[in-house]
């Protein structure tokens, strides 16, 4: 079985801070891992937790999808390529 998201769990003893933002706007931000896991458990996903921090983004519910929020990490491509964070 495929596994469907990435959890805080899959990112423990690789980084300690996960960087997020915005590609739509300027909106950006460093949170510690610990911080999620304390927020979300292990096993929550983080596509959940990046619709939760950016709930009051006015570009939520654009109508347009090329407007929506484009919320995201870049340390999880850099992870996933095997690249180190940072």
């Amino acid at each position: 079985m495929t596994r469907q998201a990435v959890t805080p769990a899959d990112l423990l003893g690789r980084i300690t801070l996960l960087n997020v933002v915005c590609a739509k706007c300027d909106r950006r931000g460093r949170y510690r891992i610990e911080s999620i896991i304390r927020e979300v458990g292990l096993d929550g996903r983080l596509t959940e937790w990046f619709a939760r921090i950016s709930a009051d983004c006015p570009r939520r519910k654009a109508r347009e999808f090329s407007d929506w929020c484009g919320v995201h990490s870049p340390d999880l491509m850099r992870l996933a390529r095997g690249e180190p964070s940072g």
